[in-house]
């Protein structure tokens, strides 16, 4: 089941990525990182990508 999590959270993610325009994926790369941290410390995907989207909007705005 936490692999199936995992897999849905990725696709999340990459759509997010790959939806926004590239100025909007400039700013989004450093909470890119910010999440790749996240999971490598082994913390829960859903989490982690909470974390991304705190980062984006703080960083970025509401694109």
């Amino acid at each position: 089941m936490r692999h199936l999590k995992n897999v849905i959270a990725a696709a999340l993610f990459s759509s997010v990525l790959l939806a926004g325009s590239a100025s909007a994926q400039a700013c989004s790369l450093p909470c890119y990182r910010v999440y790749q941290a996240c999971i490598a410390a082994g913390g829960d995907s859903w989490q982690c990508y909470d974390d991304y989207d705190v980062c984006r909007l703080a960083n970025c705005g509401n694109p």
